[in-house]
């Protein structure tokens, strides 16, 4: 379409009958009922719905806006090549740039056009806050970055210096520099922020804001609904003010509250999902995407979720409904400055995305921020309330939303599916006793320690079958027989029953009413009791209508468990000062109780004890030898951290393990590291605790593997109960019990672990600028953050988060040449040129192998080759179980002979003994030589090909 009448002027014939043209224009693509449209004058900028007349009236009489030459409020799209400077895309070479800033633009007016959500409220007087930002963004980004260019528009150009900014961590005082230095390169009239604060409240428009609500100081309510003008707490009667200060004349008064809670709304943001073309086609991935058979790949595959379809088919027959995992930890935002300092952050995990998006942090959604100084402890509810009320309008009453890729509108609805945290956020959340197992609850097995003043999870015998021969064997556990079933767990509508009449009253202030029984030997009485131990109070999370049908309700962090008992295990074995559950106390508990009598300590003369050594017990040597495996080993880049730098063999002792390396340790190293230094009854229970948090890992879950190792773990437990003092088995090492079945449950461990959840933690604690106010400084950069991340889904021909390479760039993807063989990549990179190097006879047969199992391009070539170890292929079953690909081949080639006869037969097998026996005396010849050089690279198989080279880079 011509536009070019928008330059003349407006008493003109030309510009009249333009003007006449945009209009039907606008009203032809107008979706509204109300037969109205955005006014784009200079007065009302896009900010009023006006009728027909009073539109053409604006526009004679003040004129167009300035730079809205795309019509993208009026139903134009993405402009065309031929708009001349509208464009921002349109280049002076005639080159069209491969951005998407203006669909973006497009796409997100969709977020504040009430007849596109199907609303019936029409913005005819004012827009809120987010609309107008919103609007003068688009006005203001389509502005030229100087008079006559025509490659760069503002936005786009501001959007790609804030990307490479947030990709190589510049720091701000850097971009306000180099901001300043183009723009003074660039020619006058540049439309430039002065610095990076300017530059990044102009993009921040682009988000979703947030709301801020004052707390009270001991967290006893929010100042909110019939609360939002009480300037005094009516629990605590605390002020709800920190301090007022009055201006001199009288009249402007400043008050800051002694607590503000951020609340980012959740509706605004879902929305915004579907109104993306990036995004809106990735939410249906687990009904259109998905691999279904009978494995467990995604939480769309597990029981849970299908359990939750099945029982509420209102919900599931929308495949776009959302499926959200909430999760939340506490962290110091200053490090070792101030220990004392905790923030609480809630954040929300959109389920319906593939795997490889699914944990990012780009699909992260920050729901509130808790603020600090102290942890808020049972007073969370306070703050979740927010959280549920979004979740509670996302069911029941859900809202409009407009699916760009489908081109319609639906009523969009969301379901909390189970909570993510670690132990201590997990009491906070479910209201349970820190102490009380959560699968057992109130049938949970402890015992209290005399001496060590702890409390020991021992009772893993009830999980074993019911004649199994532990059961009976007295001496080698706790003294006594255990004859009792395995409990049952409660289910969410029983637990919501025992604590409907618990009553919490919130604030540090406060303390709930204990009622103190003097009578406890009534049934009724002692089951008061018993419940009061596990449950501190009822869960908020009851408030949604369908928590009580949940198969899972909060998940057991299994990072933070493997971590706790790898802990244990190394600590005993070191003999870690304090850490060590092999103590004194340990072996007096033992006396205690009556087992084990060669472990207990004896007292000698001049007020000395000798404690007796035990079966796990390490010399000097043995752990020294022990240290040195884990700090020699080497692995692949990034798959662990250096341990050279972690594990001090001369002082026999870890410095600074983190959660991934005690993961790695757990899985590759402690069965190498205690072969050779501890006997093969303390070996073997440990190595089978190994394999299973090795096997709870995996990416794909196999039902019947892992109702095996829920069968067998229980049997392994009870192994470290003969071997461990009681001290070892604190809570963390009797949840390892659960974890299978809950892997049954909900799916792979990966998606309701917390490794995600502690590296988004630790970029919010990167956003702390101001410490005077590190709550606000959390919320303003994650707004920043969160905007610059959605623009740069529609950037192209730059490096983003999204299209970020590895180190190496030996990742395969969509830009490797399509003709390329996969055999013929180059993977990784070189530390120098080619070289000549030589392999030994074992590497050659490895080599060879490798390449006929795992390239099925060359399988053609398959029936030529003779292995190395002159084996044949035919004969060889790993090969020829692994290369599927090969063994049809050979199969079609045999069904083209037509002819295979017994004689056939009897001939093959005279040959297969003759090549056997010419491999044995090629392999007793080869063994004289000790290797072989290596001088040309690898040519394309040919049919006589026996032994292949290749060039080896190092």
């Amino acid at each position: 379409m011509d536009k070019g009448w928008m330059k003349a002027p407006r008493s003109t014939i030309e510009y009249s009958q333009g003007v006449k043209s945009f209009i039907e224009f606008a009203f032809a693509q107008s979706s509204s009922e109300h037969n109205l449209i955005l006014c784009p004058c200079k007065t009302c900028r896009n900010a009023y719905w006006l009728g027909k007349e009073e539109v053409s009236d604006h526009l004679v009489s003040a004129g167009f806006m300035h730079g809205y030459t795309s019509w993208i409020h009026h139903g134009e799209g993405i402009p065309s090549s031929d708009l001349g400077n509208a464009s921002s895309s349109q280049c002076e070479d005639g080159s069209v740039s491969d951005d998407e800033l203006d669909l973006m633009l497009a796409e997100g007016f969709g977020m504040y056009d009430t007849q596109v959500l199907g609303e019936d409220k029409v913005l005819d007087e004012e827009l809120d806050g987010d609309a107008e930002a919103y609007h003068k963004l688009v006005n203001d980004g389509s502005q030229q970055l100087y008079p006559g260019c025509q490659k760069f528009s503002k936005l786009q150009f501001l959007v790609r210096l804030l990307n490479i900014k947030n990709l190589w961590g510049v720091s701000n005082s850097c971009f306000d520099d180099l901001l300043s230095l183009i723009k003074d390169a660039l020619p006058n009239g540049a439309a430039l922020p002065k610095n990076f604060h300017d530059a990044k409240k102009f993009v921040k428009a682009i988000g979703v804001a947030y709301e801020c609500i004052d707390a009270c100081k001991n967290d006893c309510i929010l100042f909110r609904k019939e609360y939002a003008d009480a300037t005094f707490c009516p629990v605590c009667h605390a002020s709800r003010w920190k301090s007022v200060k009055s201006g001199v004349d009288g009249r402007r008064v400043h008050k800051v509250p002694q607590k503000v809670v951020r609340h980012f709304p959740l509706k605004k943001r879902l929305q915004r999902l579907f109104m993306s073309s990036k995004t809106a086609p990735l939410i249906r991935w687990h009904d259109e995407g998905r691999t279904k058979d009978a494995f467990l790949r995604h939480p769309a595959d597990s029981p849970a979720w299908k359990h939750f379809d099945a029982i509420h088919p209102d919900f599931s027959s929308e495949v776009r409904n959302i499926r959200l995992g909430l999760a939340t930890d506490g962290f110091n935002p200053f490090g070792n400055m101030n220990s004392s300092y905790s923030i609480w952050p809630i954040i929300l995990i959109p389920y319906n995305v593939p795997p490889w998006l699914c944990m990012k942090q780009t699909n992260f959604i920050l729901s509130v921020i808790v603020p600090g100084k102290k942890s808020p402890g049972k007073d969370m509810d306070v703050y979740m309330q927010l959280t549920i009320d979004d979740l509670l309008e996302c069911w029941r009453d859900g809202f409009v939303t407009y699916d760009v890729s489908r081109s319609e509108k639906f009523l969009l609805r969301a379901a909390l599916l189970w909570t993510i945290s670690d132990w201590i956020g997990r009491g906070c959340l479910s209201g349970e006793s820190l102490s009380a197992c959560s699968h057992c609850l109130m049938d949970t097995s402890s015992l209290r320690l005399v001496h060590g003043h702890k409390t020991c999870y021992m009772g893993h015998r009830r999980f074993l079958d019911a004649d199994h021969k532990f059961r009976f064997e007295a001496s080698l556990f706790d003294g006594t027989e255990d004859l009792r079933e395995p409990p049952i767990p409660l289910s969410a509508a029983e637990i919501s029953e025992l604590t409907k009449k618990i009553e919490t009253v919130f604030g540090k202030l406060q303390k709930n009413r204990k009622k103190i029984k003097k009578r406890r030997h009534g049934d009724e009485e002692q089951d008061e009791v018993d419940i009061s131990k596990v449950f501190r109070k009822r869960s908020c999370l009851f408030q949604l209508p369908y928590w009580e049908t949940l198969l899972l309700r909060h998940n057991i962090d299994a990072m933070h468990t493997e971590k706790n008992v790898f802990d244990n295990i190394a600590n005993t074995f070191l003999d870690v000062d304090r850490r060590s559950k092999d103590s004194l106390n340990a072996r007096l508990d033992l006396k205690e109780m009556g087992i084990r009598p060669d472990l207990h300590p004896q007292d000698l003369e001049n007020n000395k004890t000798y404690i007796p050594p035990a079966i796990y017990s390490l010399g000097p040597h043995e752990k020294r030898v022990f240290c040195e495996v884990i700090q020699g080993a080497r692995f692949p880049d990034g798959y662990a951290s250096n341990f050279q730098n972690k594990v001090r063999a001369d002082e026999k002792r870890f410095v600074g393990m983190n959660s991934h390396d005690c993961h790695i340790i757990m899985h590759d190293l402690l069965p190498l590291a205690i072969k050779n230094v501890l006997p093969e009854k303390v070996c073997v229970p440990l190595i089978k605790l190994s394999n299973y948090f090795k096997e709870l890992y995996s990416k794909v879950i196999c039902v019947r593997e892992m109702q095996k190792l829920e069968a067998e773990i229980p049997e392994t437990l009870c192994l470290l109960e003969n071997i461990f003092p009681p001290a070892f088995f604190d809570i963390m090492v009797h949840l390892t019990l659960h974890l299978a079945t809950e892997v049954m449950l909900a799916g792979p461990v990966h998606y309701r672990n917390m490794y995600p959840i502690e590296r988004f933690l630790s970029t919010l604690k990167n956003l702390v600028r101001t410490r005077s106010h590190p709550e606000g400084a959390i919320a303003e950069g994650f707004l920043f953050t969160e905007s610059l991340a959605f623009c740069s889904r529609y950037l192209h021909g730059c490096e983003t988060k999204f299209s970020r390479s590895g180190r190496h760039g030996d990742i395969f993807g969509p830009s490797d040449p399509p003709n390329q063989l996969p055999y013929l990549r180059k993977v990784g990179r070189p530390l120098s040129g080619s070289c000549v190097v030589e392999l030994d006879y074992t590497s050659w047969i490895q080599a060879q192998r490798y390449v006929l199992v795992n390239y099925p391009d060359i399988s053609s070539y398959v029936k030529y080759v003779t292995p190395l170890d002159g084996s044949t292929v035919e004969n060889n079953s790993k090969v020829a179980s692994a290369a599927s690909s090969i063994a049809s081949i050979k199969r079609a080639s045999l069904a083209q002979k037509n002819s295979t006869s017994v004689d056939d037969a009897k001939n093959q097998g005279v040959l297969d003994s003759k090549k056997k026996k010419r491999a044995s005396n090629a392999t007793k010849q080869n063994s004289t030589q000790e290797t072989r050089k290596v001088a040309k690279p690898m040519t394309a198989p040919s049919p006589h090909l026996q032994k292949p080279t290749a060039t080896l880079y190092t």
